[in-house]
């Protein structure tokens, strides 16, 4: 179905969660097990990488995980560990590329069950898969390649996680669904649904065709690191950043999946700043928030319509997102 109204989809990391990506926390986990000694100790067969940042990844070694500051994104905000920042971004790209080698996206059979966990907190993946409803929305009346971005024109995707996994899947997905055309067909496809990350992205494995493929070479990960932008480094004044908030105020309905509601990343949106929310529907998921984190979320924008039975007693985040996404998809095609 084409979506009628300007629509955006706003992307927290509860969105790609049930595709095999971290949460905040567990990325913490996962640095604190990261091996360090072995990459610092390997770094003469990688001087161009991993030298030059040596000193910022001991520095995350040594002080990050017993900061106990909740996400790495906000240790390397801070001034004083400027010095670790591409070392940080590497870390990352290190963690989210292995992500991308065992995720849901690349099994032909996303009901396979036999896959290893990466994060060790996860006893197995559940297959709530809201990509795919998404996905099928569109298809529903895009009867032939050239219709599939005409149908979707409106909708525009911002996403504050790094990963690409919906690009990805949609590029399988779109591959599959209109079997027999040219890679530049399908590319030119999905160029022209509007996906904008807000602190940046992994950089693609090897080209457009080809969005994600784990290599452990670590001037590789050093490679695909350098697209990745800390919270300071998005400046208010970038073409970037203008693109978004103009995105946000012109939007007629506006959907929060997986979100956190930091105060940094709704200015990077321009709420409340830009935004009317008398023009607007504004739904958003509100998994693990208290009664009074709620109200707070919905006095910073101004009235937005957290619906009140998606605040508690949920068990994931993924299998939130799947619900709330299922239940209002319809808001998003009429």
């Amino acid at each position: 179905m084409a979506v009628k109204d300007k629509v955006v989809l706003v992307l927290g990391a509860g969105a790609s969660y049930n595709y095999g990506f971290p949460t905040a926390k567990e990325l913490r986990e996962e640095i604190n097990r990261f091996d360090f000694d072995k990459l610092l100790k390997d770094q003469n067969y990688y001087p161009q990488s991993i030298k030059l940042i040596s000193e910022g990844l001991n520095l995350i070694r040594n002080n990050f995980y017993e900061s106990n500051i909740f996400s790495i994104d906000a240790w390397l905000a801070i001034e004083e560990n400027i010095i670790a920042r591409e070392a940080g971004k590497y870390v990352i790209t290190a963690l989210l590329t292995k992500c991308e080698e065992r995720s849901i996206v690349e099994y032909v059979n996303p009901f396979n069950r036999d896959r290893i966990p990466i994060f060790k907190d996860r006893d197995s993946y559940t297959v709530n898969d809201w990509y795919s409803i998404l996905f099928n929305n569109i298809v529903k009346t895009a009867k032939k390649l050239e219709d599939f971005a005409e149908d979707a024109k409106n909708l525009s995707i911002i996403t504050f996680n790094y990963d690409q996994s919906l690009e990805a899947y949609f590029q399988k997905s779109i591959k599959k669904a209109y079997y027999g055309k040219n890679d530049k067909d399908y590319v030119k496809q999905l160029n022209n649904i509007r996906i904008l990350h807000v602190y940046g992205k992994i950089r693609p494995y090897q080209s457009d065709i080809s969005f994600w493929g784990y290599n452990s070479d670590p001037n590789n990960i050093y490679e695909r690191s350098k697209d990745i932008k800390i919270i300071p480094e998005v400046r208010e004044e970038s073409e970037e950043l203008k693109e978004i908030k103009s995105i946000i105020k012109e939007a007629d309905k506006i959907f929060f999946i997986g979100f956190s509601y930091d105060e940094e990343n709704l200015k990077k949106l321009g709420i409340p700043d830009t935004f009317q929310i008398k023009e607007k529907k504004v739904y958003g998921t509100s998994i693990g928030l208290y009664e009074g984190e709620v109200k707070k979320i919905k006095t910073l924008i101004r009235g937005t319509r957290i619906p009140s039975k998606y605040s508690l007693n949920l068990q994931a985040e993924s299998q939130e997102a799947f619900n709330f996404f299922r239940e209002k998809v319809i808001e998003i095609f009429t």
